[in-house]
C-alpha cells in the first residue's frame, strides 16, 4: 500500500466516529424503511379506507403484516440468494443487530435459544429439520413456533423501530 493511499476509517461502535456511524445506520434505516413502504403501498389493492378496531388503526396492523412477512420472505430466500445480494447482507445485518440485543435482553433466558433458532432454520448452509432444530435447542414444538414468531417481530422492530 503506497501512501498516497487512503487507509480504512474505522466505523464501528468504539471509537471517535460513532457518532458519525449512528447517524450513517439511521439514514440507512430510514432509507429502508420508506423503500419497503413504497413497495408495499405500490403492490396494495385499492380497498375500503381504514376502520378504527379499538386496538389501533386497521391499516397498522395490515403494514406490520406485511413488514413481518417481507422480514420472513428474505429470511426463507436467504439460502438461495448469491452471497453479495443485497437480500443476504441485509438479513447478515439485521441478524448481526439482533445479537447485540442479548446484552440488554438478559432477562429474557430464550432470547440466545430464539437468535438460534433463526440461524439454525434460515441461515445456515445446510437445512436442519425442525426436529433436530428442536432437539438441539431443547425446545418443545410450539416453543419452538412461538419464538420463531417473537424473533421476527424483533427483526422487524430493528427495520422498522417500532415496538408492540
Amino acid at each position: 500500500m503506497s501512501d498516497s493511499t487512503p487507509g480504512i476509517i474505522d466505523l464501528s461502535d468504539k471509537g471517535p466516529d460513532r457518532r458519525e456511524w449512528q447517524a450513517l445506520e439511521r439514514y440507512v434505516r430510514e432509507y429502508a424503511r420508506q423503500t419497503v413502504r413504497e413497495i408495499m403501498a405500490s403492490e396494495s389493492a385499492p380497498s375500503a379506507p381504514p376502520q378504527d378496531t379499538g386496538k389501533g388503526n386497521l391499516k397498522t396492523q395490515r403494514e406490520r403484516e406485511r413488514e413481518r412477512e417481507l422480514i420472513r420472505q428474505g429470511l426463507e430466500r436467504y439460502r438461495t440468494e448469491p452471497p453479495d445480494s443485497n437480500i443476504r447482507k441485509g438479513i447478515d445485518w439485521l441478524l448481526q443487530r439482533h445479537a447485540r440485543w442479548e446484552r440488554f435482553m438478559q432477562s429474557d433466558p430464550l432470547f440466545r435459544k430464539r437468535h438460534n433458532a433463526l440461524v439454525l432454520e434460515y441461515i445456515i448452509s445446510h437445512h436442519m429439520t425442525r426436529t433436530a432444530i428442536e432437539k438441539r435447542l431443547e425446545i418443545s414444538d410450539n416453543g419452538y413456533k412461538n419464538q420463531l414468531e417473537k424473533g421476527i417481530n424483533e427483526l422487524v422492530q430493528i427495520l422498522f423501530g417500532y415496538r408492540e
